[in-house]
């Protein structure tokens, strides 16, 4: 799904607020994969809270950065 994604931001037209977490988990590449996987499985499967300082926080976080840039250049 990562190199899904980063395909799509590579060769469709998009915004930035819409590619972002595709380019974050594309260049964090399996690494960050494997942590992100740990963390969905913990969430999901065990019902754990998702933590504060993990992956979907970063990219959730980047998202909100790009949409807030969007929104002050007037897009």
């Amino acid at each position: 799904m990562a190199q899904l994604g980063a395909w799509g931001a590579r060769w469709l037209a998009t915004t930035p607020e819409l590619t972002v977490r595709a380019e974050l988990l594309a260049a964090g590449g399996p690494p960050l994969w494997e942590r992100f996987m740990a963390e969905l499985r913990a969430t999901h499967l065990s019902g754990a809270p998702t933590p504060a300082d993990g992956v979907l926080a970063e990219l959730t976080a980047a998202y909100q950065e790009a949409v807030a840039a969007a929104d002050s250049n007037g897009e």
